[in-house]
C-alpha cells in the first residue's frame, strides 16, 4: 500500500508567523543536545488551518506563554554527535507581545 503518490501531492506555501497555542519548559537535557531551560510546544499558523510542533528560541522559556506572536526562523541543531544540521524553530515575533489573532 502506498500512502502517497507524485499526483496526490501539493506544494503550498504557509504563512510563517502565528502565535503560540500551548508551551512548556523543559528542565532536562534534550536528546539532540538541548541544554535546559528550554521551551517547547504547538504554534497555530495565520491563515493556515495548521498547528506546527516546534522548539522556542529567541528569549527566555518562560516568555513563550499561550498567545504569544511567533515567526518561523532556523537556528543549528546543538546535538555534538551531528555533522552541522539546520532545523526550524519559532522566536518573537516584530512587536511579538501576547495575544491572538
Amino acid at each position: 500500500m502506498h500512502c502517497f503518490t507524485a499526483d496526490a501531492l501539493v506544494e503550498s506555501s504557509l504563512s510563517g508567523e502565528g502565535f503560540v497555542h500551548v508551551s512548556t519548559v523543559s528542565r532536562v537535557r534534550s536528546v539532540v543536545g538541548h541544554e535546559p531551560p528550554y521551551a517547547y510546544g504547538y504554534v497555530s499558523l495565520d491563515d493556515d488551518s495548521l498547528r506546527i510542533f516546534t522548539a522556542f528560541a529567541g528569549d527566555t522559556p518562560e516568555s513563550f506563554q499561550p498567545g504569544r506572536r511567533v515567526r518561523l526562523s532556523f537556528n543549528r541543531i546543538p546535538a555534538a554527535e551531528l555533522a552541522p544540521t539546520l532545523g526550524y524553530c519559532f522566536v518573537p515575533a516584530v512587536g511579538g507581545q501576547h495575544g491572538s489573532r
